[in-house]
C-alpha cells in the first residue's frame, strides 16, 4: 500500500453530519460537513485552504440564497415584470389603462396597446384611487397576429376596495396567457368615480429562455 493511499485512509470521515452550523475551527482542511442552523436551509460545509465553503439545500425544489446572486449567464424560466400606470380619471364608464400617455379613453388606440415580447401571462393589478371606487371590473384584452385591436380574453376580475387610497389586487394568472409578438390591453370599471388620482401597478409574468 503506497503513503498516498493510506493517507487518504487513515484521514476518512465516518459521518458528514453536524449538529448546528459548522465553523472554520470546529474543521479541519479537507473535511466536509453536512448541517444547519435553527431555521434555515440544510447546508454543506467543506474547509477548503482555509476558506469555509457552503451550499444550501432544499426540499422543495426552491433555492435559497443568503447572500447576493451572481449570474454569469442567462436567467431563464418565469421571470416577472412590473409596468406602472397613473390616470386622473372620474369616469364611472370602462376605460382602458395607458401604457404611452396618463390620460384614460374609452376608445382603444396606439396609446393603450403593448406587444409582448415573451410568451407569459398576466399575473396581477394593484390599483389604488382618491375616492372608493366600489366594485371595479378589470379586464385583459389580447389579439394575435393579423388582429388590429386586442378583443376580452378570459373572464373579468371584480374586486371591491375596502375605503378610498387603499391598496387593492386583482389576481389574474395562467389562464390570462399570452405568446410573444401578442397585442395586449387593460381596462378598469368602477361603479363609483374615482374622483381624480388612480395608481396601477401591473405585474405580467414572461418565460424568458
Amino acid at each position: 500500500m503506497n503513503r498516498k493511499l493510506r493517507k487518504v485512509m487513515n484521514t476518512k470521515q465516518d459521518s458528514l453530519t453536524f449538529y448546528g452550523t459548522p465553523s472554520l475551527s470546529s474543521m479541519v482542511d479537507g473535511q466536509i460537513s453536512v448541517g444547519s442552523a435553527s431555521g434555515e436551509q440544510l447546508s454543506i460545509y467543506a474547509k477548503n485552504k482555509g476558506q469555509l465553503w457552503k451550499t444550501s439545500m432544499s426540499s422543495d425544489g426552491n433555492m435559497y440564497v443568503d447572500g447576493n446572486l451572481s449570474v454569469k449567464g442567462n436567467v431563464t424560466g418565469m421571470i416577472p415584470y412590473i409596468y406602472f400606470a397613473n390616470i386622473d380619471s372620474n369616469s364611472t364608464s370602462e376605460v382602458f389603462i395607458p401604457f404611452n400617455t396618463t390620460t384614460d379613453t374609452t376608445t382603444m388606440d396606439y396609446r393603450y396597446k403593448n406587444m409582448m415580447p415573451y410568451d407569459g401571462e398576466l399575473s396581477k393589478i394593484m390599483f389604488r384611487a382618491e375616492a372608493d371606487t366600489g366594485s371595479t371590473v378589470l379586464k385583459f384584452y389580447k389579439a394575435s397576429d393579423a388582429t388590429t385591436d386586442p378583443s376580452a380574453s378570459g373572464d373579468a376580475v371584480t374586486v371591491d376596495p375596502s375605503s378610498r387610497d387603499t391598496a387593492t389586487t386583482a389576481v389574474f394568472g395562467p389562464k390570462y396567457s399570452f405568446v410573444a409578438g401578442n397585442i395586449v390591453s387593460l381596462s378598469v370599471n368602477a361603479t363609483n368615480s374615482p374622483q381624480g388620482d388612480m395608481n396601477f401597478a401591473v405585474v405580467f409574468k414572461f418565460k424568458v429562455g
